[in-house]
């Protein structure tokens, strides 16, 4: 009768994991395929598949609006007009270096961005900027990955990766 018991509580705990919602069970390779298409989207300067990776509440954090509430994205409709201005001086790189699914289902990307400035001429930028670490949180909506929040001011997200515990 005892070696009923612990195949009665693997079987019920089986039964509970398969009945977690959908986001309980995080597809990392969908998620880099989300951030593969967001840096696609940006290089082709389309706007609409921007949109459609991001989500409507999205907080954008730039490094040099952190300290002005007032010019802080926090809204697609605020992010899209800056990412409307951005495309058009930038080509954009990002890597992620360490990713964190969170308990709520949502996702922490620890990523190096580099921000190309143009004109290119053959492999050169005119300028390179680098911001390591910056910090890319998505989350699923309609069945998809989309970006809710984004910093790249370094000392903000250096908080975040200390805060989750996303050291090296």
């Amino acid at each position: 009768m005892k070696s009923a018991v612990p195949t009665r509580r693997v079987l019920l705990a089986a039964l509970a994991l398969s009945a977690l919602p959908a986001w309980a069970a995080p597809d990392e390779a969908a998620l880099r395929d989300a951030m593969a298409r967001y840096a696609q989207a940006w290089n082709q300067r389309d706007v609409a598949a921007w949109t459609g990776l991001t989500t409507a509440d999205l907080h954008y954090q730039e490094s040099y609006l952190h300290t002005d509430e007032e010019r802080q994205m926090t809204t697609r409709e605020r992010s899209r007009r800056a990412f409307e201005s951005a495309i058009t001086g930038f080509d954009f790189a990002w890597e992620p270096l360490r990713i964190h699914f969170r308990p709520d289902g949502s996702a922490t990307a620890v990523m190096r961005v580099r921000q190309l400035a143009l004109p290119r001429s053959g492999d050169k930028y005119a300028a390179v900027f680098e911001t390591n670490p910056a910090i890319a949180r998505w989350r699923i909506e309609d069945g998809r990955w989309k970006l809710y929040h984004y910093v790249t001011y370094a000392p903000y997200a250096r908080e975040i990766v200390r805060a989750e515990g996303l050291m090296k």
